[in-house]
């Protein structure tokens, strides 16, 4: 049960907006047919086995720009998957369904699961019949609220009915409304949605945790989300001692079910950042405008989260307060200016809005740019001369997008990329007690067979930054220098370096420059905040990508 009450939560966080019309869904069913005709048929005439068929599905959704071609493929996906017994894939797809179509409804889950399920023995696919319970609890909370509106109507003060209202809400997954339900009710159970509707995210999940349901159908839903700010505390370090040992105690009683596609762990990707308000915490650039019209500020993270127009037609950049970190036992780099960051690595709409064009080999509007070079990004010409100055030639991307808004925006310094990264930990990733496959795409969560995902679909760190480990390989301004012997030098690290260095420019001479954070190719050893590897000026790999810094006192 409690392993079904986890997928029932990975709904929690998404806005159930319009569903395709039926126009869209026709129009997309004629494409969707005619794209996979041959491996329908070769299937039919056993050339073709149905795990292949759905895989084929999977790689044409992941290009799908529309909400209907997208679902009539993972649909597809799913179908193909539980005909070839591949239960744990179907579930998988099944899960992105949930959290990458918008407005899906119950029934039509329902009605997915239900044929995906037909005739299979439920010892046999337990993940799916898990989803099945889940979805079944929704649809049934859905027709309870109808009838509880209805009743609400002729008592609107009830505050009975009203608990109950709140809890189906809960049921059905829908946290945001259910919290504002909670708030409005007042007394104890209010106090717990205010505590959370502030921000005091451990507070609220002991409160949850404690709560005891008028439905008792909403016992499990509401444990569940209490697990999961549990989880959103710990990572945010939040806990410590015994208390820290019973959050642990009490997430893992809920432990997520991780799908077959790491793309659809929407549990990483909502996973909220505790940071206090700061005026110009995030810098805003709007890639549709020109000049200081571009530009604004804003003081804390927007309300309800990142919107994909972050990733694409704006980029959101967040200030760093100068710092030091320990590389080596006695060895640290300090940076005594602030800079703003990337929130994401660029993606293929922001690079192409300025460029007007996009090389990726993994088209994606909301993917990482790949394919270009370290010329690309800053010139073959004054682009190369750094440390000697930060110029940058007018036809790279960086030249266009410094003419466009009249900032000087650049390439983070390696020291500044791993301070970035590290958000203050010191373990070999930046959110202490999480594993790789949780914060970034690297090799073993399908990378090497896989694409590319949308930036943000994992956990960011304590400082709001997301897939700074895996996905691609970040440029980093620094040159590396290959010596006589083969070996390759990086500066600082491979020197002796003072015991403190302040503020470092990296090596004077090298024919490559250094990346950072792993790919999606990467095991999980190449994508810690220490790896470091270097890539020629003009290698324009598909595994490389890049983000953006600028220094904050000439952003203003």
């Amino acid at each position: 049960m409690k392993k079904m009450m986890t997928i029932a939560f990975a709904l929690a966080a998404f806005a159930v907006l319009a569903m395709p019309t039926k126009e869209d869904m026709a129009e997309a069913q004629s494409i969707v047919n005619e794209l996979m005709k041959d491996h329908v048929d070769a299937n039919k005439k056993g050339k073709e086995s149905n795990v292949a068929v759905g895989d084929a599905a999977m790689a044409l959704a992941k290009d799908a720009q529309g909400e209907a071609a997208k679902l009539l493929l993972l649909k597809g996906a799913v179908t193909y998957y539980a005909r070839g017994k591949e239960y744990e894939k179907a579930a998988g797809v099944v899960e992105a369904i949930m959290s990458e179509i918008e407005g899906v409804t119950p029934t039509e889950l329902d009605s997915i699961v239900k044929k995906a399920t037909t005739g299979v023995p439920e010892k046999k696919a337990p993940r799916l019949f898990a989803i099945k319970k889940a979805v079944a609890s929704r649809v049934r909370a859905e027709a309870a609220l109808h009838d509880l509106d209805t009743k609400l109507k002729a008592a609107p003060n009830d505050v009975v009915l009203r608990r109950r209202r709140a809890e189906l809400l809960a049921v059905k997954g829908d946290w945001k409304k259910a919290l504002e339900e909670f708030a409005a009710l007042g007394g104890a159970v209010g106090k717990k949605a205010k505590e959370e509707l502030d921000g005091n995210v451990a507070d609220a999940a002991d409160s949850w945790w404690d709560y005891s349901p008028a439905d008792p159908t909403a016992g499990d839903s509401i444990k569940e989300h209490a697990a999961t700010l549990y989880r959103r505390a710990l990572a945010n370090g939040e806990l410590e001692g015994l208390k820290r040992n019973l959050a642990e105690k009490r997430a893992a009683e809920f432990e997520p079910v991780l799908s077959a596609n790491e793309e659809c762990d929407t549990l990483a990707a909502q996973m909220a950042v505790k940071e206090r308000k700061e005026k110009g915490l995030y810098m805003v650039v709007d890639l549709s405008k020109i000049g200081k019209k571009a530009i604004t500020y804003l003081d804390g993270v927007p309300k309800g989260g990142w919107s994909d127009e972050f990733r694409t037609k704006k980029i959101a950049l967040r200030k760093i307060a100068p710092g030091s970190f320990e590389y080596l036992p006695g060895k640290s780099f300090k940076i005594t200016k602030p800079f703003y960051i990337g929130v994401f690595e660029i993606t293929q709409k922001q690079y192409e809005m300025v460029m007007k064009d996009n090389p990726s080999d993994s088209k994606g509007d909301m993917r990482p740019v790949e394919t270009v070079s370290y010329i690309d990004i800053r010139g073959p010409k004054k682009g190369l001369d750094w440390p000697k100055d930060g110029a940058v030639d007018n036809n790279s991307y960086l030249g266009k997008l410094r003419q466009k808004v009249g900032i000087d925006f650049d390439l983070p310094t390696e020291v500044q990329w791993e301070y970035a990264c590290r958000a203050g930990t010191k373990g070999g990733f930046n959110v202490d007690g999480v594993e790789m496959v949780k914060l970034g795409k690297c090799r073993d969560n399908g990378g090497v067979s896989d694409k590319h995902v949308k930036v943000g679909s994992f956990m960011p760190n304590a400082w709001g930054l997301y897939d700074m480990h895996g996905n691609v390989w970040e440029r980093c301004l620094d040159r590396g220098a290959d010596e006589p012997d083969g070996r390759f030098v990086f500066f600082g690290w491979d020197s002796e370096p003072k015991e403190t260095d302040t503020d470092p420019r990296g090596m004077a001479t090298g024919s490559s420059r250094v990346v950072r954070g792993g790919g999606l190719c990467q095991p999980p050893s190449l994508c810690r905040s220490s790896a470091r590897c270097r890539v020629g000026v003009g290698n324009r790999g598909t595994d490389v990508g890049f983000r953006l810094v600028c220094p904050a006192e000439t952003a203003k």
